[in-house]
Order: C-alpha cells, then sequence, then structure tokens
C-alpha cells in the first residue's frame, strides 16, 4: 500500500527542527534563525503603553495629534476639542508610552443608555500597534460597566480602513449622512449593541 507523502502541517514544525551538521558543527537552518531574528525585533517593538485620564496640560497636544490625524474641515478647532474634553457627559482616555501622548479617544454619554465616539485620535508612527484597540477597550469597557445599550460612532465614507478597524469590534453600519464633515465628505453611522 502507497504511503500518503504529505506533511501534516502539525507535525511540520518538529520535522524541521532536526538540525544540519556541517563539518561536526550543529547548525540551525536559516528558517529557525530568521524566525529567532523576528522574535527578538517584535520583543523591541513591545509597547508597554498605558491609559489614563486626560490632564488639562494634555490640550495642546491632543490639539496638535488631532490636526495631524485628520485633514482641515474634518479636524477640530481648539475651542470644539476644548467642549468636547469638558462637556459634564464626556470620558477622555489618553494613551501614552514612555510619558509621550501617542493618541486619545472622547466619548460622550447620549441619553438612551448611548455612548458616542466623538473622535479616536492616533498618531501614524503608532497606528497598527495597537493604541487604536486599546482606547476603543477601554471606552467598550466603560460603557458595559454604567450600563449602557450601544455605542456609535461616525466615520468617513472614504475611510475604509477605520471602517475595517470598527467592523472587526463588532460595529455595522447603519446609516450614511451625506455632507456631514465639513470639507463635503459623506459619513457612515456604525453602531455597536452591547450586550
Amino acid at each position: 500500500m502507497a504511503q500518503d507523502r504529505r506533511i501534516d502541517p502539525y507535525l511540520a514544525p518538529q520535522i524541521l527542527v532536526k538540525k544540519t551538521r556541517i563539518h561536526g558543527i550543529a547548525m540551525q537552518p536559516r528558517w529557525k534563525a530568521q524566525i529567532a531574528k523576528s522574535k527578538i525585533q517584535n520583543l523591541k517593538s513591545k509597547i508597554q503603553m498605558r491609559l489614563r485620564p486626560f490632564r488639562p496640560d494634555d490640550l495642546q497636544t491632543l490639539y496638535e495629534i488631532d490636526q495631524a490625524c485628520f485633514a482641515p474641515g474634518i479636524s477640530y478647532t481648539r475651542e470644539e476639542l476644548t467642549a468636547f474634553i469638558g462637556h459634564r457627559h464626556s470620558q477622555t482616555w489618553v494613551a501614552e508610552e514612555a510619558g509621550k501622548i501617542t493618541g486619545f479617544l472622547i466619548a460622550h454619554r447620549e441619553p438612551r443608555k448611548i455612548l458616542h465616539i466623538v473622535t479616536i485620535d492616533v498618531l501614524k508612527a503608532w497606528r497598527r500597534r495597537g493604541v487604536g484597540s486599546l482606547l476603543m477597550e477601554a471606552a467598550e469597557q466603560w460603557a458595559c460597566a454604567h450600563n449602557l445599550r450601544m455605542i456609535g460612532l461616525e466615520t468617513a465614507q472614504d475611510n475604509l480602513a477605520a471602517q475595517k478597524f470598527y467592523a472587526a469590534r463588532g460595529y455595522r453600519k447603519v446609516d450614511e449622512i451625506e455632507h456631514y464633515y465639513a470639507d463635503g465628505t459623506a459619513a457612515w453611522v456604525m453602531v455597536k449593541e452591547l450586550a
């Protein structure tokens, strides 16, 4: 009977771990050295991110981050940011790494047990490194702890990366608002029902 020569993918790492001997010296296969190098690089790049509440001396930095993250007409003025942060029903989370602010999220508790994400801003150099997820997780946990039933937000119709990010977190598109932003860009309203 012919033996099946396909390698079980679960056993492949065990099979490939065997070291090669060249002139009596044990050598690791090249792929193992590459994985080891990758693991070292990942350990070096691990972030020690922490979240904290907004402090008044953060305002200038948050304003600069918002201006860097969004185009004019979409970004907020300093007065608007001040009003959102200072509202009695608002919460602001600040993400920082080694004392440097890397992003922030402002959320506003609205009637009917809804949390509205006003803005989530992450510096470009820190995107796709878990900062946005950390901020969203904090807002979602806060909403659950306060027995809110839903979280809502708006995102630009052409911001596909943001739409994908929110969809992966369980948000769904429920409405489109034409000319939502000052520059005329339409927005999607996305919501997440909380259990």
